[in-house]
């Protein structure tokens, strides 16, 4: 974890390693009989990656609460189909790959034994400076993320649904204007971006092509554009800030 302290907060992002451990069970049922032909499953740990921010507010040197979002991305794991018993044919040459990830908003205790907040600063520590924020602005940003899309065969009549997940760059740039008052700012920013998410994915079990020949799904976002209100608060030279806000992106999937 990496924060600021001010009074009895402490504003912090923080990243690591992560594993987590799941169970999944993909079944294949043969049309007409409905009868289980094969089953997929994936019962193990699988390694990644947490990231998030949260504040934690101290009650008293010693007992403290916080709130905190943390966002997990975990590796994929392949498995093949192995048929059932009453199996008349095998799709054991034929693979799932599983990947997972989670979202977590949650809020907390925590007890210290060396004791924190107002009751372990220095008295000869000066007041925190206010910087001004307030005013127009434009800038530039460059960052990477995480795309995921979804290609749903609603009929069922190529094959079966298609998730995409990959990383992508992005490159773009932002303008906005801040109000301020003392140490509380509120602000309104819009951005866009370009980014080079693409991934192409084979639509279904069976590629083997058929009467149709190959059947794959493509994505690709070319970029995406948003509105944001922020309120956020001034220390020294930091702000620290929560945004949300309309958005707009633009998609390919063919």
């Amino acid at each position: 974890r990496v924060g600021l302290a001010t009074d009895r907060s402490l504003f912090y992002v923080t990243a690591g390693p992560a594993w987590a451990h799941v169970n999944a069970t993909t079944t294949f049922i043969a049309v007409p009989s409905m009868t289980v032909r094969d089953t997929a499953s994936d019962d193990s740990w699988h390694f990644g990656l947490a990231a998030g921010a949260g504040v934690e507010y101290a009650l008293d040197p010693h007992w403290s609460v916080f709130g905190e979002y943390l966002f997990y991305n975990f590796d994929s794991k392949g498995a093949f189909f192995q048929p059932t018993a009453a199996g008349a044919a095998s799709d054991a040459q034929k693979r799932i790959d599983y990947a997972y990830s989670a979202q977590v908003a949650r809020v907390g205790v925590n007890y210290s034994f060396d004791g924190r907040g107002p009751a372990g600063v220095a008295p000869y520590l000066k007041a925190p400076v206010v910087a001004h924020w307030a005013g127009f602005y434009v800038g530039a940003n460059a960052g990477a993320g995480i795309a995921d899309g979804h290609a749903i065969d609603v009929d069922q009549f190529t094959g079966s649904d298609m998730n995409f997940h990959t990383g992508f760059a992005a490159l773009g740039g932002q303008a906005g204007y801040n109000w301020q008052s003392g140490a509380a700012v509120l602000g309104l920013e819009a951005d866009i971006d370009w980014t080079s998410a693409s991934a192409s994915r084979p639509l279904g079990l069976d590629n083997s092509g058929g009467p149709f020949g190959p059947t794959t799904a493509q994505y690709k976002m070319d970029g995406f554009a948003s509105l944001r209100a922020r309120a956020g608060l001034a220390l020294e030279r930091s702000l620290l800030y929560v945004t949300a806000g309309p958005a707009i992106g633009h998609f390919k999937e063919n």
